[in-house]
């Protein structure tokens, strides 16, 4: 793109476009990118502040050095000191960049926000990605920040696999008085725009359960948990459509509870991976058009099973994963898998009997089944 009145006669058709079309564009950017879009001419110099989507995001501010390779114990002693500068130099600039993304972090927002008369404007978006799980403090603020702004979704990921096994995981709460870690003003806010909630490596309280209800969230559609520790025992709300959660596990038997109730009567989509605690369905989901479950087993827990199965009669789409024969057929009368609506049904890693029982079950019961896939698959 050229600036207007450039050399070469050049046309900057790009900055004709409306600021609702360029705003849309820049949506779709890192908010680091969208930023330095203000050096590209006058007509840039304060567009971003009108992006309604923002997303502060540590990947943006990437390590530029390899991570050195440690010598062999007989190796020299001039290997063994390159090793140790290099080392060393890494954790600087390591250091470097944290500060340099701490700062956009705790400037973005501000200054966005200044671009609109008070209040501020809401957000379509808040995207918050952070892989220094260490840093809860400047995390902690950033998610209350954004949180003032009532942004329609809200996207926040703490740290990477590692960081979540091997670090203190923070807990996360729509409370703003949660986030009281500074001398900045609380903002009461309640999310009464949150449509869409995508959260992980956090550990999820028990009063985040009581959150997800009408009275705080009343237009939630869609809420996804990724690699989440949780301390409640039930997910209730009359307006979720989608729910998904992987790899999270429960901390509920510590006051008894054995098993995760659902109580989403209008789901439209469920996606159960590696959770480890039963979870129940409350309810029939009449809705339910899609649905995947993983029966995942460890020394102390299961998840999955056949007890979440009962309730998914209605949907059209379903695909199990790591379910054996006993699950799919044995324990349960043969009007368990007469799926009505289903058209597809996609089976992982089962083990579907010595003499494929599980096969002909289904093929009996399911009476206008189309599609069939078995994946990896096993007999006794």
């Amino acid at each position: 793109m050229e600036p207007a009145g450039g050399g070469g006669g050049g046309r900057d058709r790009l900055s004709n476009l409306p600021d609702c079309l360029l705003h849309s564009v820049l949506s779709c950017l890192g908010s680091r990118q969208v930023v330095q879009s203000s050096l590209l001419s006058p007509r840039w110099r304060h567009l971003w502040r009108g992006v309604p989507c923002l997303d502060i995001d540590q990947r943006e501010f990437p390590l530029d050095l390899p991570v050195p390779e440690s010598p062999a114990w007989n190796a020299p002693e001039a290997n063994r000191k390159a090793f140790r500068d290099t080392s060393q130099e890494r954790a600087e600039r390591e250091v470097q960049l944290w500060h340099r993304f701490e700062d956009f972090g705790d400037t973005l927002l501000p200054l966005h926000a200044a671009a609109s008369s008070p209040p501020a404007l809401p957000l379509d978006a808040y995207r918050l990605h952070v892989t220094g799980a260490h840093q809860h403090r400047c995390l902690y603020r950033w998610i209350r920040r954004g949180l003032a702004r009532s942004p329609a979704a809200l996207h926040v990921t703490n740290g990477d696999d590692d960081e979540y096994m091997y670090n203190e995981v923070p807990s996360f709460s729509l409370h703003s008085h949660h986030y009281k870690t500074d001398s900045l003003p609380l903002v009461l806010q309640v999310a009464t725009r949150l449509r869409r909630l995508h959260l992980s490596g956090f550990s999820l309280p028990e009063e985040f359960s009581e959150e997800l209800t009408a009275d705080t969230c009343p237009v939630l559609e869609d809420l996804r948990l990724e690699r989440c520790d949780f301390w409640f025992a039930r997910i209730a709300s009359l307006s979720l459509k989608s729910l998904a959660m992987e790899g999270c596990s429960s901390n509920c038997s510590y006051d008894g509870s054995t098993e995760l109730a659902l109580a989403v009567p209008r789901l439209v989509s469920l996606n159960l991976g590696d959770v480890q605690l039963p979870v129940v369905s409350e309810d029939e989901m009449p809705s339910l058009a899609v649905a995947s479950v993983t029966a995942t087993r460890d020394a102390n827990a299961y998840a999955g099973g056949v007890d979440v199965l009962k309730s998914l009669r209605a949907a059209r789409v379903l695909a199990l994963r790591s379910f054996n024969s006993a699950e799919l057929f044995d324990e349960e009368p043969k009007e368990f898998l007469k799926f009505q609506n289903l058209r597809t049904l996609t089976l992982t890693e089962c083990k579907i009997g010595d003499e494929c029982q599980v096969l002909r079950h289904v093929l009996h019961n399911v009476p206008n089944l189309e599609r069939l896939v078995l994946d990896d698959c096993k007999v006794p």
